[in-house]
Formats: C-alpha cells, structure tokens, sequence
C-alpha cells in the first residue's frame, strides 16, 4: 500500500509539471492573439482614415471638374483671359486640372491618420464608366497626365448611354491615399517591418435625370 501511494504521488507530481509547460506554451499563443489583435485593430482604424481622407480628396477634386478655373475669372466673367499670377486655361472646353489637384489636395489634409494629418493623396482625372448591370462596379480609366485636359466636345447633347462608353468623357476623379511606414506594437515579435496601407476612391460627376437606377 506504501508503495503504491509512493507511486501515485510521483505520477501527479509529473503531471503538475507537464501542466506548467502546457500553460506556458499555451500563454504564448494567447499573448500571440492578443498582439495580433491589437495591431490588426489599429490597423483597421487607420484604413478607415485612409479612407475617408480618399473620398473627401475624391469628392472634392470631382465638385470643380466642371467649374471655371477660379485664376481666369476677372471682373465677374468667367473665361476672361488670365492675367498677373494667373495660371491654367481660359477656354470652357478644358478642364484645369490644376484647381482639380489643388482643391483634392486641401480637403484630402484636412483629415488625420493615425494621429497625423492623412498623407498627401495621388489624385487622377479620367472617366468612369458604370457596368451594364446594377451592382456591378464600375471602371475608371485615367487619362494622361496634363496641366489642362480637353473636355469632350458636344458632350451636353449627348445621351447617357453615349457619355457612359465613351473614355473620351472626362467625368470623374480617383484619389488614392498610401502609407508605408504604419507601425506595428505587439506583432513585431513575428516581423519588424512597418504596414503598408492603401486606400481609394472615385467621384463620378452625375447629371439629374440621366444617371442609371440605383
């Protein structure tokens, strides 16, 4: 009987150390969830920073596409030939991709990420066209870059459908805010390398009336 409490006890006393290591490694994967967790949140937190900065900066360049240039407008008459500082194109035909720019730009710095002002967004002008069924996205094709891009001629005369397939078309603006250097906390235990974090949006000029449902 002696001998086989002696036997029982070594037994449990194994058992309370095979206990300790599994807590340990256990404890291990919880902190690894944990540090993943944490830095996954921040990270979420900072790609929706990313995008509100892209769609305000998206918004805002689209709301001047089909506005004068605001250098080459004197006395009150918009188109009037530029003069002084003035800068960009007179002609209504061309859009001034400059004010586009700087207008994206402005509204785009008024937001932060991750407790700085967001990135200085990458802004392009181009057409979107819608696909031909409802919920389907659509495509942005940008254009070249120039300081002044031709606007399609005609193009109030023209249906929907026509504008709508024609690249031609300048009718939307993309942002697009980036960032390299979002530092990590707990996960640099699996890798010390910052997150790179992109986000995009497109503003498309509609027109009452013409634009496809829903």
């Amino acid at each position: 009987m002696i001998r086989l409490i002696f036997t029982t006890r070594q037994i449990l006393t194994g058992q309370r150390g095979a206990v300790l290591v599994l807590v340990a490694l256990l404890l291990f994967v919880l902190l690894g969830f944990a540090a993943f967790a944490i830095d996954f949140g921040y990270s979420y937190v900072v790609k929706n920073e990313h995008q509100n900065a892209a769609d305000a900066a998206a918004l805002a360049g689209a709301s001047v596409l089909f506005r004068s240039n605001p250098h080459c407008v004197a006395s009150g008459r918009p188109y009037s030939c530029c003069s002084g500082a003035g800068t960009g194109s007179c002609d209504p035909g061309l859009i001034d991709s400059d004010n586009v720019n700087m207008t994206a730009l402005a509204v785009a710095g008024m937001n932060y990420s991750g407790g700085s002002p967001a990135p200085a967004p990458t802004v392009e002008i181009g057409h979107y066209a819608f696909a031909s069924s409802p919920g389907i996205p659509g495509t942005f094709t940008a254009a070249a870059p120039a300081s002044t891009y031709t606007q399609l001629s005609g193009w109030q005369t023209q249906s929907f459908s026509v504008l709508n397939g024609n690249a031609n078309f300048i009718n939307a603006v993309r942002a697009t805010v980036s960032r390299t250097d979002v530092p990590r906390f707990f996960s640099r235990i699996w890798s010390s390398s910052d997150l790179a974090i992109t986000a995009q949006a497109v503003a498309y000029v509609g027109f009452a009336g013409n634009l496809m449902p829903s």
